[in-house]
């Protein structure tokens, strides 16, 4: 996995993609459960800062968990706790559908702020 050594061994890109994963890593808390799934991992290493996520891919790649299309995801509805994905959305060829299949598959109960007047 070229993209993989790339991201690892160049120290400026891989305290980038660590900077982001801390953002997601403290996000996941917040989370109305801990069933979390990362798109388009990639070569990413999100896996190795949040351990419980389940990476996925739309290629089988040796580091998935998943591999599926983010336009039909094997996922029930109202099932998935939180999405995380980074520089994924532009590889997405009907992002209509991929939002749909976000709002079908993640969860509407709880996550986030919740505001108390």
């Amino acid at each position: 996995m070229l993209h993989r050594e790339i991201i690892l061994n160049k120290k400026p890109l891989k305290v980038l993609y660590e900077d982001w994963y801390s953002i997601f890593a403290n996000e996941v808390e917040k989370l109305p459960n801990d069933f979390i799934i990362e798109l388009g991992s990639g070569g990413g290493f999100l896996k190795e800062i949040v351990p419980s996520i389940k990476c996925s891919d739309i290629l089988d790649l040796p580091t998935n968990d998943l591999t599926f299309s983010g336009l039909k995801m094997p996922f029930p509805d109202d099932s998935v706790g939180g999405f995380f994905m980074l520089d994924t959305l532009h590889h997405i060829p009907d992002c209509e559908l991929f939002l749909n299949e976000i709002s079908r598959t993640l969860t509407t109960r709880g996550g986030g702020e919740t505001r108390h007047d």
